[in-house]
């Protein structure tokens, strides 16, 4: 996602930008989430690896938002690309979870992630 990001077309929103590249981040072959899951619970079961994790997810947050952040973009537009961004993180993490928990189709999971960032951030 963040390679993408200096391709991205100007004329694109950061919103529709963020949800166009959700799939890629969590439609996996089963044999890929079996891994992940195996990750996850390592990551859960030590400190220092969720330590690291917060801190890669920080680093992530900072690269997206200055990719989609205009230089010449007032305050206010840099705050709302930033809780953009945030809330994105956030909502894409707490999906990832309950897709690699429970299951089921990503399309779904996807599409809860889209409904949240239209209502909160409509056409932004």
């Amino acid at each position: 996602m963040v390679a993408s990001l200096k391709a991205r077309p100007t004329r694109q929103t950061e919103l529709d930008f963020l949800l166009e590249n959700t799939a890629v981040l969590i439609d996996w072959s089963p044999l890929q989430r079996e891994r992940v899951n195996r990750s996850r619970r390592l990551i859960r079961r030590t400190p220092a690896l969720r330590n690291r994790e917060r801190g890669l997810l920080a680093e992530i947050e900072e690269l997206i938002v200055k990719g989609l952040t205009p230089s010449h973009a007032s305050k206010a537009e840099a705050l709302r690309i930033r809780l953009l961004v945030a809330t994105y993180l956030a909502a894409i993490y707490t999906v990832m979870n309950a897709y690699l928990q429970d299951g089921g189709e990503p399309a779904a999971y996807i599409e809860a992630v889209e409904r949240l960032l239209r209502e909160g951030f409509g056409k932004a």
